[in-house]
């Protein structure tokens, strides 16, 4: 199938960096699969910092009201098979130059290696509108019927 699907700009810091991809070349799928530049074993319980080698432009995608940002997800393959997943933490705002890195916490009860070239994570493309957070007395917009309810109070 032929798309119209703008260029999203990645550079490799390191000789055996793997570019970001669709898996199995399909755009259609919303996350691109990043590639250890490194390979590691994860004892049990416990995290790894894994270096992808690339970088990406995110401010060559910016727009007049809004900001691109890389949001780093586990592989399903990865977490249903063998219980090792990204963390939640994994934002790569437009302006970070660096090598995306992902942190891998495997959750099973055996070591989980991981070799050069190894697909551990995906990066999904969201936009997020520009906005600037401003001091306010009151609210401009009437008062809700959660209020200032907290957790739990929408429903068991």
């Amino acid at each position: 199938m032929e798309v119209n699907a703008f260029r999203v700009p990645f550079k490799k810091l390191h000789k055996d960096a793997i570019i970001p991809s669709f898996g199995k070349d399909d755009v259609l799928n919303a996350g691109m699969d990043l590639y250890a530049v490194h390979g590691c074993t994860i004892p049990s319980g416990e995290s790894a910092i894994l270096d992808t080698g690339v970088a990406w432009d995110g401010m060559a995608l910016m727009t007049q009201y809004e900001k691109p940002v890389l949001i780093i997800q586990s592989r399903s393959g990865l977490a249903f098979n063998h219980e090792v997943e990204a963390s939640n933490a994994g934002v790569v705002d437009a302006g970070y130059r660096n090598s995306i890195k992902v942190r891998l916490y495997n959750n099973s009860k055996k070591p989980y290696h991981v070799s050069k070239g190894d697909r551990i994570a995906q990066a999904i493309l969201y936009y997020i509108p520009l906005c600037i957070p401003v001091e306010v007395e009151e609210f401009s917009t009437p008062d809700t019927a959660r209020g200032e309810a907290g957790f739990g109070s929408t429903g068991v």
